[in-house]
């Protein structure tokens, strides 16, 4: 990339995130740009790729798959740190905020020590919803269980899914983002092991601490199971491997999309 295309990181508006989950990242605003900027995350000694998962995150389905959810597309650019980063348009209008299912959940007094089993969080989550906010969270959902899956995304904690709020009072349904902590790009754990040796279908996810496959059984046993077949129906299967940070995660998603397709064929 020419000294043109670099993005000057100094120029940028850095962003104090506090309590990060795992590891220590830098994530800036560009006030031209109305952007965020996220550097690679940075943990055990070295820098991942997961800039890599969270470019990937918006290329998953073919258009118009997703429920009317919409995945924050991010692309990737380089720093004038020498490190490669990735770069998405802020999806808030001038009169929104986004809000974290934590800080709603503190916000109506909803305690999620609660919700002991993943039936009970996924419950809690869409009572939530539903019952303070005004909205119907099935969509939301499903589109970010499958597309977690896909990406073995092992961070979709409280903090980094939520809503849309408003200056009026009013909720709405927000995109997705935050999927960087997958395909394994995020641990020395998963070094030099095979897929077979990581038994990627036995990591239990986040939010509500059950399997992928677990949590889409949650989603179909609440009456939901044509969604995820529309969905799954709409998966991309024929994404280059330079996409993939690393063979183990291309190997997975070719496998785990082609059981999702099997599980949950679209009876037409």
């Amino acid at each position: 990339m020419n000294e043109k295309g670099i993005v000057k990181l100094h120029t940028l508006r850095r962003l104090d995130i506090a309590g990060s989950s795992k590891g220590d990242q830098e994530k800036y605003y560009d006030e031209d740009r109305h952007a965020y900027i996220k550097l690679p995350f940075y943990y055990e000694g070295k820098y991942w790729k997961d800039y890599m998962v969270e470019h990937l995150s918006g290329r998953l389905f073919e258009d118009d798959y997703t429920l009317g959810i919409q995945i924050v597309d991010q692309e990737i650019i380089m720093t004038d740190k020498g490190l490669p980063a990735v770069r998405s348009a802020d999806f808030c209008a001038d009169d929104e905020q986004w809000l974290s299912v934590a800080r709603i959940f503190e916000r109506f007094r909803v305690y999620p020590e609660d919700a002991k089993s993943g039936e009970e969080r996924l419950w809690q989550i869409m009572n939530t919803a539903e019952e303070y906010c005004g909205i119907d969270l099935s969509a939301y959902l499903t589109v970010m269980f499958v597309a977690d899956l896909l990406l073995l995304n092992e961070d979709r904690h409280y903090n980094n899914l939520g809503l849309l709020y408003t200056d009026s009072g009013s909720f709405g349904v927000a995109p997705l983002f935050d999927f960087g902590l997958g395909l394994f790009e995020h641990g020395k754990i998963y070094e030099n092991k095979s897929l077979k040796e990581i038994e990627p279908e036995n990591i239990r996810l986040r939010p509500l601490g059950v399997t992928g496959l677990k949590a889409l059984d949650l989603m179909a046993d609440l009456g939901y199971r044509e969604d995820i077949a529309y969905v799954v129906s709409g998966i991309r299967t024929e994404l280059e491997r330079e996409l993939f940070p690393n063979d183990n995660g291309y190997e997975w998603y070719v496998y785990i999309s082609d059981k999702l397709r099997k599980t949950y064929e679209r009876k037409i």
